[in-house]
Parts: structure tokens; C-alpha cells; sequence
């Protein structure tokens, strides 16, 4: 029986040399940076395990901008100009 811990992780059928059929159970594979409003994929950030994020410095995990690796360019430029609007309009 599998620990409790690793039932959820995804998990492949390979058939072995001796050929039985056993269950392997695979690392999970992060996916790419999405943005949060248009959900498109974030440019400059890296797609590693959590360990390996880790060890990278803060400067290598986002971009270095206000909301980086949380909005894209496009998506960020749109919020200021409402933003810088709105504020004068008020």
C-alpha cells in the first residue's frame, strides 16, 4: 500500500522487464506562471520543482516590477491607466 502522502501525486502504469504490470508514481511537474487576470502564461518565470525554486534567489524567481509574476505586461499596464484615471477623474 502506498503512504498516505503520496496517493494523490500523479502516477503512470510501466510494464516491467519480468513483465508485470506495476504502478510507478511520478514527481509532479509544475506548470507555467499564469496571469491572473488573462490567464495568459507568464514570461520570466521559471517552471522548476518547489525544492529547486528554493534555492534560486527572489531576482530569478519573478520579474523585478511592481506585481511581477502575478499579472502580465499587458494585463499591468491596463490596471495603471485605469488606476492613474480613475485617480484623477476623483
Amino acid at each position: 500500500m502506498v503512504r498516505p502522502s503520496l496517493r494523490g501525486r500523479p502516477h503512470k502504469v510501466v510494464r516491467t522487464p519480468g513483465g508485470r504490470h506495476v504502478v510507478r508514481r511520478v514527481k509532479f511537474q509544475r506548470g507555467e506562471g499564469k496571469c491572473a487576470w488573462c490567464h495568459a502564461e507568464l514570461h520570466g518565470t521559471p517552471t522548476l520543482p518547489r525544492v529547486e525554486m528554493k534555492k534560486l534567489p527572489k531576482s530569478s524567481r519573478r520579474p523585478e516590477r511592481p506585481y511581477g509574476g502575478y499579472l502580465c505586461p499587458r494585463c499591468l499596464r491596463i490596471g495603471i491607466f485605469n488606476a492613474v484615471v480613475r485617480g484623477q477623474s476623483s
